[in-house]
């Protein structure tokens, strides 16, 4: 787990689009999308360091 699935889960949670996601990170569109599916899978770990981080 990275900082950037940290971010693309906090992003996607505030209704970002994959595009806004991938120019705000400097990232490819696909990767946003695979960060995002991963994501998916590990829903409560992002979410435990989401509410830790904040």
């Amino acid at each position: 787990m990275t900082d950037q699935n940290l971010a693309v889960f906090q992003m996607r949670a505030n209704g970002y689009s994959f595009i806004d996601i991938a120019d705000a990170l400097k990232i490819s569109d696909e990767t946003v999308q695979e960060l995002d599916n991963y994501n998916r899978v590990h829903e409560r770990e992002l979410q435990y360091q989401s509410d830790f981080y904040a």
